[in-house]
């Protein structure tokens, strides 16, 4: 799963909250030079619910954060 922000300061602030979040067995990578965050997931399904909470306060705040998930996995 990949994980974008806008700017390197969004993208420090996504990645604690992810890491904070998210099940164990899930690593977080990143953020790169793009502001952009690769989650390694254990169970998808897991993944994605503890990332609901995140993606309502994100949108709340008007953080422009993306998630994508390959539909292959």
């Amino acid at each position: 799963m990949r994980v974008a922000a806008p700017d390197a300061a969004t993208a420090r602030d996504t990645a604690a909250a992810l890491r904070d979040a998210l099940p164990a067995g899930d690593d977080v990578v990143g953020p790169d030079l793009d502001g952009a965050l690769l989650v390694k997931s254990a169970d998808l399904r897991g993944t994605l619910t503890a990332l609901t909470p995140l993606r309502h306060a994100w949108d709340r705040d008007g953080r422009k954060v993306r998630v994508d998930v390959d539909p292959l996995l």
